[in-house]
């Protein structure tokens, strides 16, 4: 029994070595293409391929993908969020997938992802995105979060976010110009002025204090809206949904 035991145990660790020796030491088993997904242009892929330290030829084995995503991530590519490899060690195919940051709002020529990170984009985004001022990437996440959670008809609307803290919020919309009052008057030129400036946009000021009562807040902004005497405001403060009031 005891020399069937060392018989079995000699025959692993000498699979085990083989297999180390093959995987480590032959040209078996090599890297014999490198694919990067997700990078915007070649200049990208050039960067990837430098930092990621990856060539074709190169031993599988130490492929590592833990070490290739620390060097990536490290290396200065701020919009990267993660990345993702894979080895095949049939085909000898290294795959590098690229996950870029999700671009929420701007900050000076900076972007903002949802976590409030701060990040510049290796290609231009058409879509318009709200400006975010925060301190802190809590503070921006925060903001972004709370931003988020509201219709789309009024984030349509808003172009600043400020978040001054995690209960302290200020948001500035543009809207268009002024309503058309119920009362009748007389005055063409009137008229033909309220015609003009209806066209025009202007924006508002909302201090929304905590995030607290949104649902209240957006109903009380939207009915404030809609009385002919705010036409003119400039600033509404809904911090306190009990007790609004616009200037």
């Amino acid at each position: 029994m005891v020399r069937k035991r060392e018989l079995t145990v000699g025959i692993i660790v000498l699979l085990i070595a083989t297999l180390a020796y093959l995987f480590g030491w032959t040209n078996i088993f090599t890297v014999k293409k490198l694919e990067i997904i997700g990078a915007p242009n070649p200049a990208i892929t050039n960067t990837v391929i430098r930092f990621s330290d990856v060539r074709v030829g190169q031993k599988l084995a130490r492929v590592e993908p833990r070490n290739i995503e620390g060097k990536l991530i490290s290396s200065g590519i701020d919009w990267l969020e993660s990345v993702d490899i894979s080895r095949n060690w049939i085909s000898g195919k290294v795959v590098i997938d690229l996950k870029p940051r999700e671009a929420v709002a701007t900050t000076g020529d900076r972007f903002v992802d949802p976590s409030g990170f701060l990040f510049l984009s290796p290609v231009e985004i058409k879509e318009k995105l709200p400006e975010l001022v925060g301190k802190s990437s809590q503070e921006r996440a925060d903001g972004i979060k709370l931003y988020q959670r509201l219709p789309d008809s009024f984030q349509s609307q808003v172009i600043k976010i400020v978040a001054s803290s995690q209960d302290n919020f200020q948001f500035y919309v543009e809207i268009s110009g002024l309503k058309k009052s119920g009362a009748k008057d007389s005055s063409n030129s009137s008229n033909s002025s309220n015609s003009s400036n209806s066209g025009k946009l202007r924006v508002i000021k909302i201090n929304w204090g905590s995030p607290r009562d949104s649902d209240v807040k957006l109903k009380i902004y939207k009915a404030l809206l809609e009385l002919p005497e705010n036409n003119q405001i400039k600033s509404m403060d809904l911090s306190d949904p009990t007790k609004p009031s616009v200037r």
